[in-house]
């Protein structure tokens, strides 16, 4: 269903600071206006990505996330689409049988997400060498296990929030907290 309270889009922000440098990135978030089926598919098509990422916060979630691929699927046929976050973390199993997801991330993506889409944008990618991806080769999982975690976590840069109205999310009593002024 739909929320009434709005959380900060942290993983967005986390994943397109990590790839805004290589690729052209476009936030949105559609709980943020609750938005409708058709207000989705509308934003998508208008957008016309190559690649569409989800991120997943919670299990509890696991049918609205199918709902949402979907709509990505229905809205843009022929799009890449990569899903993260906790359920391929958490249930990668049971998120694989939803057809219309063409990677899952497992574990921490914040690196790993960049070189899947630098190996997407190959003529002929090869993406059995990344760690930590699931997708389907010829009809069989392939499912290449994460290697630890990110040890270093300076090496993650500050998240960007990129075209999204941060000033919309949280508290407007804190409007002009620091490094939110407008």
């Amino acid at each position: 269903g739909k929320r009434s309270w709005k959380l900060y889009p942290y993983s967005l922000g986390i994943l397109n600071a990590c790839i805004k440098n290589n690729f052209n990135t476009e936030l949105f978030d559609p709980n943020y206006d609750n938005s409708s089926d058709n207000e989705i598919i509308e934003t998508l098509r208008k957008s016309n990505p190559d690649v569409v990422g989800i991120s997943t916060i919670s299990t509890e979630y696991m049918e609205q996330v199918k709902h949402m691929n979907y709509l990505i699927r229905k809205a843009l046929p022929k799009v890449i689409i990569i899903e993260g976050g906790t359920l391929p973390s958490v249930v990668l199993h049971a998120v694989m049988e939803d057809k219309n997801v063409d990677y899952w991330m497992i574990g921490e993506g914040e690196f790993n997400f960049l070189q899947l889409l630098n190996e997407l944008n190959k003529p002929k990618p090869n993406i059995s060498n990344i760690k930590g991806v699931a997708y389907y080769e010829h009809g069989e999982p392939r499912i290449i296990v994460p290697e630890g975690y990110i040890e270093n976590l300076d090496s993650v840069p500050f998240a960007d929030y990129g075209n999204l109205d941060m000033m919309g999310y949280g508290n407007q009593l804190l409007k002009y907290a620091q490094g939110m002024a407008p």
